[in-house]
């Protein structure tokens, strides 16, 4: 609404062609109330010191004009000005603001029946064969309803659409039907399921026992049961978890420091996975770990079949586990691996010497490619009654010859240390420094604190286990 009025100074003088400041303030139920809405003006007087204000479209400070709410509470107008064209504002006197004629025309307009609406006891239908838009000017539906935006960090607290059941009601809280009111949609509140499974598209229960969307081609359908061992079944297609366009059967990504896949279960097997001739599991991080797995008293990762690791294997102990070949049935038999600061190799056997008391053991053609040959050792052990033994390099360590006793047999081991292109590209130091560029463990913290008699809190994993636990808990 427009507000014209003539500027003066302080003796009363009209202050012509001069730049001034204006603040606006309506405030609430009283002359000091709340303000509800202040806007700002700089404007330029005229000749006489008149200036011409449209209240509502100055530069918003508190409020919007179109959040005013005019239809409760007395409103009243203040007006605030400097009149050097700064923001040094001071209040020329505050009034209510009343109705005026064109505001009760609109208000009667607005309460009489211009036939797009009709009333029929406590009932209203529409007969329009238009569109109906709530928060958009462009609906593209016959009832199209589009919530404010918002983001992640300010997001919108409008819903864009509630449907609240009332009280004790049995009936069906939605349901969408086709041309012969057959339900193509239906959420149902009272258990009940729905008649006639040809026609159904989607069907869920409040109580959360059963979910069917069907009747999609052969893009999709899922079948969610609760009670029972299919929780969710995908028929066909790909599922995505925080991707777009799943490549996958189950695609999951997660942003940030989140976990992708997180599964537990009390006794079972916390991920399953099966594929017939694919991967199952596959697991990517770009700086964290690809799969993670804890247990308190089971296993942490269970393997039937073959393992294969094309990087480095690190643990804090190894051993092969078998039935006992004596006693298959009751026992087990634990050997423990052979651990060492060097990639050792080990190669073995047993040759006879000839009339000379001489043999040469051939290696390996790969020896030499595959190990630090200069450095490899020999060690010979005499079979039988002990005798002097000994032996040399041949054909660049691709094979030596052993010296001692005519026609006796001599056992023989030879160690060597890797130097193949891979153990280059994969070995590890044998003394590492903690840190943040260390992917085993930062400093401070140990892979196994109790070892040491430290508290579990000073563990790698303690906050992972932390995060397990508390999602155990939900």
């Amino acid at each position: 609404f427009k507000y014209q009025a003539v500027v003066r100074g302080n003796s009363g003088e009209i202050l012509q062609n001069q730049l001034v400041g204006i603040r606006i303030n309506i405030h609430d139920i009283t002359v000091g109330g709340t303000i509800v809405y202040q806007e700002t003006f700089t404007e330029t007087t005229n000749d006489f010191g008149l200036i011409n204000l449209k209240i509502g479209t100055g530069t918003p400070t508190i409020g919007t004009f179109t959040g005013i709410d005019w239809s409760t509470n007395p409103k009243f107008l203040e007006i605030e000005i400097d009149p050097a064209g700064g923001n040094s504002y001071v209040s020329m006197g505050t009034s209510e603001l009343l109705s005026v004629p064109f505001a009760l025309y609109a208000e009667d307009v607005a309460n009489n029946d211009d036939g797009d609406w009709t009333a029929a006891g406590n009932d209203m239908y529409s007969a329009n064969y238009g569109k109906v838009g709530i928060g958009t000017s462009s609906p593209d539906g016959k009832l199209s309803i589009t919530a404010p935006s918002g983001s992640i960090y300010i997001p919108s607290s409008t819903k864009g659409l509630v449907l609240k059941d009332g009280w004790n009601n049995t009936g069906n809280e939605f349901e969408i039907t086709d041309y012969s009111n057959n339900p193509i949609f239906r959420v149902l509140d009272n258990g009940n399921t729905i008649v006639g499974s040809d026609s159904k598209g989607i069907q869920m229960r409040t109580d959360g026992s059963v979910a069917d969307l069907e009747s999609l081609g052969t893009s999709l359908a899922i079948n969610y049961q609760s009670g029972q061992n299919t929780v969710l079944n995908v028929v066909s297609g790909n599922v995505g978890i925080g991707i777009a366009n799943p490549n996958y059967k189950l695609e999951v990504t997660a942003s940030g420091d989140n976990s992708a896949i997180y599964g537990h279960s009390n006794y079972g097997v916390g991920v399953k996975a099966f594929s017939y001739n694919n991967v199952a599991v596959y697991g990517h991080s770009i700086v964290g770990t690809g799969i993670f797995g804890q247990s308190s008293t089971g296993h942490a990762g269970y393997f039937v079949g073959s393992v294969h690791v094309t990087g480095t294997l690190s643990k804090g102990g190894g051993s092969f586990v078998i039935d006992h070949p004596l006693d298959p049935e009751n026992k087990l038999l634990r050997h423990n691996f052979v651990e060492s600061p060097e990639n050792l190799l080990i190669y073995r056997g047993k040759t006879k010497l000839n009339s000379n008391g001489e043999a040469i053991v051939e290696l390996p053609d790969y020896f030499e490619a595959l190990t630090k040959e200069n450095e490899a050792t020999v060690i010979l052990t005499s079979i039988g009654k002990p005798f002097l033994t000994g032996y040399e390099w041949k054909n660049n360590y691709k094979s030596f010859k052993i010296y001692g006793e005519p026609e006796r047999e001599v056992s023989w081991m030879v160690t060597a240390d890797r130097d193949d292109p891979v153990i280059h590209e994969l070995g590890r130091p044998v003394v590492e420094e903690k840190g943040q560029e260390n992917p085993f463990c930062e400093k401070g913290k140990l892979l196994y604190p109790e070892a040491y008699g430290y508290p579990e809190s000073s563990g790698r994993d303690y906050k992972e286990m932390i995060k397990m636990k508390e999602q155990m808990k939900k």
